[in-house]
């Protein structure tokens, strides 16, 4: 029993469309805003099968993974984040607002840390904050090389992270292997890119009041006009 094509792709037959490519017995044809793509012996011969999806005719048409979208995310954040990170002299480690708030200096270590706790989150599912390793803070450069790191790691495993792992697989917060809480790697990413981005917030307050010129970010600041 032959196939029914959807009415668009019969459109599409009658007006004699040609494809726009065709190779290794498939063909894509495009009419108005979606696409038909026809797997068979060779384009423009009639297969005895056909396997056909619709998609809009400014998206790729290969599937971007929710990986990659996270990905894109991270790399829109990474030029303020080091812009932060950079300004902040090493005599002001030790500074903080208040004696119950963070030292400067845990503060852009925690924002130069947290895209590892990303990769870290995907790849091993566990993160045990009693054996979690801390970074020894030393120098400006030395701080802006081990950002550098991280970030390249993270954008690797998002890279080739399926969806499947992410909605699928758990993460667990632990303290001496003790469950904190657990969630999907999917909502783990999606709070600690919140949780990352919320530091670089409180990093440019800290920044203000000791009058380091504070980078634009989503828009101008005081001190930078541009976008």
């Amino acid at each position: 029993m032959p196939l029914r094509l959807p009415a668009f792709a019969r459109d599409i037959s009658r007006k004699g469309a040609k494809p726009q490519c065709g190779r290794y017995g498939a063909a894509l044809y495009f009419y108005h805003s979606k696409a038909l793509l026809i797997v068979g012996p060779s384009p423009g011969v009639a297969p005895k099968c056909f396997l056909y999806f619709y998609i809009s005719h400014n998206q790729n048409i290969m599937k971007t993974t929710i990986g990659q979208l996270f990905l894109k995310e991270l790399i829109a954040e990474e030029t303020s984040t080091r812009k932060c990170l950079e300004r902040v002299p090493e005599s002001l480690y030790k500074w903080k607002p208040h004696e119950k708030s963070m030292e400067l200096g845990y503060l852009v270590l925690l924002v130069a840390d947290i895209p590892k706790w990303l990769s870290v989150s995907i790849e091993q599912g566990t993160i045990d904050l009693a054996t979690w390793e801390k970074r020894p803070l030393t120098t400006t450069q030395d701080l802006l090389a081990y950002f550098t790191e991280n970030m390249e790691g993270a954008k690797k495993v998002f890279e080739r992270v399926t969806d499947e792992t992410l909605e699928n697989e758990m993460f667990y917060l632990k303290m001496n292997r003790q469950e904190l809480m657990k969630s999907s790697k999917l909502d783990t990413i999606s709070s600690s890119i919140n949780h990352w981005v919320h530091h670089r917030g409180q990093l440019t307050v800290y920044m203000r009041l000791n009058d380091i010129a504070v980078p634009s970010i989503y828009g101008p600041s005081a001190d930078e006009k541009s976008f």
